[in-house]
C-alpha cells in the first residue's frame, strides 16, 4: 500500500469550491482533455474524410492509411492538427470552465429553485446512463 491509495483519503483540499483557483482547474482540465483527445484522432479522420472522397483509390482504413504514407509521408497524417486542438481546446473550456462559473452564478440567483432542479436533471442523468448502458447490453446479446 503506497502513499497513491492514500490521496482520496486526505482532508486537504486543492482548492476551496468556487475560488478562482478552481475554475481556473476546471477550464484547464477542459482544455487538456477536449484538445489533446480530438487531435489524436485527427489522423484516423484524414484517413477517413479521404476515403469519403474517393472509396475507390483508399478503400478501408488500413488501406487508406497505408496510400496516404505511401503518397504523402507521415506527416500528412498532422494535417489540421492545429484548428483542431485549438478549436476543441476553447470548447473544452467553456463546457468545463464556464459551465462551472455559470453554475454557480445561477445557483445563487436561483436559491432553493436551482438546487431541486439540479437534484432533479442529475436523477434524469442517472436514469440515462442506465438506459443507454440497459440498451447497449440488449443489443450484444
Amino acid at each position: 500500500m503506497h502513499g497513491w491509495l492514500y490521496v482520496a483519503d486526505t482532508e486537504a483540499y486543492s482548492c476551496e469550491y468556487g475560488s478562482g483557483k478552481f475554475y481556473a482547474l476546471c477550464g484547464f482540465g477542459g482544455i487538456l482533455s477536449c484538445g489533446i483527445t480530438h487531435t489524436a484522432v485527427v489522423p484516423l479522420d484524414l484517413v477517413k474524410c479521404r476515403i469519403q472522397v474517393d472509396p475507390g483509390k483508399y478503400g478501408g482504413i488500413v488501406n487508406g492509411f497505408r496510400v496516404t504514407l505511401r503518397e504523402a509521408g507521415i506527416r500528412e497524417l498532422g494535417k489540421g492538427w492545429a484548428p483542431t486542438f485549438f478549436g476543441y481546446s476553447m470548447q473544452g473550456l467553456g463546457k468545463f470552465g464556464f459551465y462551472e462559473v455559470f453554475k454557480h452564478i445561477y445557483a445563487d440567483i436561483l436559491g432553493e429553485v436551482c438546487t431541486i432542479i439540479r437534484r432533479t436533471f442529475a436523477k434524469l442523468g442517472i436514469l440515462k446512463n442506465v438506459c443507454i448502458c440497459t440498451n447497449g447490453i440488449l443489443f450484444e446479446i
